[in-house]
């Protein structure tokens, strides 16, 4: 059991050992409770490296968040990836503030949410313990723009693999598309077929709300990012970008071949996500235009 190795025990705000009897009836309330989840991260080999547990006070709308790595993966930076990536995965679900409450002594722990993106909100007077805050605020998106996309029911996201069920979905979503820039018009669905089964992209992957298709995003070695939505809403644009920026960073830059940040290519159609674009923070600085012959 990690939580009773020596050194976990002594970075933990409760330092004493647990009877084995005592952390099953907790693990046990944990997986029935409504209020509390846990996300425990696997490795290539399927080995359990840690996890993070998540502890939500609906009457604030905020959720403390822990963590606890496997001895044996300690000082691998796999700290930092498991408490994003947990962090990523609660907020598709929950758009809630975060706060930590950690040792003043713990310093791998306080760095890797320092890394987050958390930042200290108060000391307690002896200076043994000190808690950090994450409030959930997307770039420049209001946290309540975001919490009323989640209303509708939790954002999720899927890696496009190239799989039947996927391939008809990305046709369908490409039929429904109301604004191009790549095509006049749609590929055949064979075509269409090969293309997702061979696609250029560094990422792609398909956006769904409720197990509902709502559109896909794509990320190109040319550090592009592509979106295809149901909606240009503020809120989900906010938020399928901070899943962007939280997950990937833009490749080093290449003269002549790539910028060293993201960029968005759309139609000058698309108004409304033109809009939200530039609210996130995004900004016009350059046109491209297609000469038609024939």
């Amino acid at each position: 059991m990690w939580r009773n190795e020596p050194i976990t025990r002594e970075m933990s705000l409760l330092s004493a050992e647990i009877p084995i009897d005592d952390h099953i009836r907790w693990f046990s309330a944990l997986m029935e409770s409504k209020s509390e989840l846990m996300f425990i991260g696997l490795n290539a080999e399927n080995e359990k490296v840690g996890y993070c547990r998540f502890k939500r006070n609906p009457s604030k709308k905020c959720s403390e968040i822990s963590i606890c790595i496997n001895p044996i993966f300690r000082n691998q930076g796999l700290g930092h990836k498991l408490l994003q990536r947990s962090i990523n995965k609660y907020r598709a679900q929950r758009q809630d503030d975060l706060y930590a409450t950690i040792k003043s002594s713990n310093g791998p722990s306080i760095a890797i949410f320092q890394k987050c993106g958390f930042h200290t909100s108060r000391v307690r007077s002896d200076g043994n313990q000190l808690a950090a805050r994450l409030p959930f605020s997307p770039r420049s998106a209001t946290t309540e723009a975001l919490r009323q996309t989640s209303a509708a029911g939790p954002i999720t996201f899927s890696p496009v693999t190239g799989s039947p069920g996927q391939i008809e979905i990305l046709y369908a979503l490409l039929n429904e598309r109301k604004h191009n820039i790549s095509h006049v018009k749609p590929p055949t669905k064979a075509s269409h077929s090969n293309f997702v089964k061979n696609h250029p992209y560094r990422c792609w992957q398909l956006i769904f709300r409720k197990a509902r298709p709502m559109g896909s995003f794509y990320i190109g070695a040319d550090n592009s990012i592509g979106l295809n939505l149901d909606s240009s809403s503020f809120g989900i644009v906010g938020f399928v970008m901070e899943y962007i920026f939280a997950n990937w960073k833009p490749l080093p830059s290449v003269k002549s071949v790539r910028p060293d940040y993201f960029f968005c290519n759309i139609s000058p159609q698309n108004v409304g996500l033109e809009r939200a674009l530039r609210k996130i923070g995004f900004h016009h600085f350059q046109s491209s235009f297609r000469l038609n012959r024939g």
